[in-house]
């Protein structure tokens, strides 16, 4: 993503300046790590893709983003969702729901986080539009792969035991052998990216 917002301001080779944080920074100080001291509340936009359900609290989380932009900066929040349109994602669900019986296919980590977001009073919705969606597909060259994105699935990890995900893991590597053999595969998507403003005081 950066190398592309770099390649569209060729011309301009100051324009682009990153901090990319890591999981357990949680203060804009911490979060602005490799920029000057100053960049604090001049940030054009914060980005936080499969990611912002692990925040906590999350009126903390945003407060700390609306410290680091500038007035009126975008914060942009991104998850992809499986498509339900091949069989083998069907069953895949399937094989979640069965050893997480509080997970359901219908509901998404991202439901409503425009709406949830602009509630706190610190971000309004984007206009026009404060959600976009692209389809995509991620290819895996076995069933390893899918059995290492399993294990990034906060409904996995944070809620299966250690006997549950290798039972989880070894049905999943089964599936992928009954649908594919040994061939690669891809995983469809829907992005779902919301796009809000920080509220000028």
């Amino acid at each position: 993503m950066l190398e592309q917002l770099r390649a569209a301001l060729a011309g301009q080779p100051d324009a682009v300046r990153e901090a990319v944080a890591v999981a357990d920074a949680t203060r804009a100080e911490e979060l602005c790590k490799g920029l000057p001291p100053e960049a604090v509340g001049t940030l054009d936009a914060v980005c936080a893709f499969q990611a912002a359900h692990w925040f906590s609290p999350l009126d903390g989380f945003l407060r700390e983003c609306k410290a680091l932009l500038r007035p009126g900066g975008l914060l942009a929040l991104a998850w992809n969702d499986r498509r339900l349109e091949e069989e083998w994602v069907v069953e895949l669900e399937g094989l979640i729901e069965k050893h997480n019986p509080e997970y359901n296919r219908a509901v998404k980590q991202n439901d409503g986080w425009d709406t949830l977001v602009a509630s706190t009073g610190l971000f309004v919705k984007e206009s026009p539009a404060s959600l976009l969606e692209f389809t995509h597909e991620v290819r895996y060259s076995d069933a390893e792969g899918l059995v290492a994105l399993l294990d990034t699935y906060s409904y996995v990890r944070r809620a299966l035991s250690e006997e549950q995900r290798s039972e989880l893991h070894e049905e999943a590597r089964e599936l992928v052998r009954t649908h594919f053999g040994g061939e690669s595969f891809s995983m469809p998507y829907v992005t779902k990216l919301f796009l809000l403003r920080a509220v000028n005081e």
